[in-house]
């Protein structure tokens, strides 16, 4: 049926809505590996910072890696946005 609004009539049309679908799959995966990584990073780093030997396991140096933690998914969502803003042509 030519009346649903996800099935295109003619041939620019279609060729409209494979751009838009091929960019949709595409940015979700960009979300998602990005979403896996920050998983991955939040997990793998060890909450105690090591300084030595035996390493310290103070509050202090535990809330400093996780303050450590905290901006580097910061900076993971960012660049996420940032690629979305340039991709737009927002910049």
């Amino acid at each position: 049926m030519a009346g649903f609004p996800h099935e295109p009539t003619d041939d620019a049309g279609a060729f409209k809505y494979d751009r838009y679908w091929t960019g949709r799959t595409a940015w979700s995966e960009v979300f998602c590996n990005s979403r896996i990584f920050s998983r991955l990073m939040w997990l793998r780093v060890p909450p105690i910072l090591k300084s030595g030997p035996e390493g310290f396991k103070d509050q202090e140096g535990e809330r400093t890696v996780m303050v450590g933690n905290a901006i580097a998914l910061g900076l993971i969502q960012g660049s996420t946005v940032a690629l979305k803003h340039h991709l737009r042509g927002e910049i």
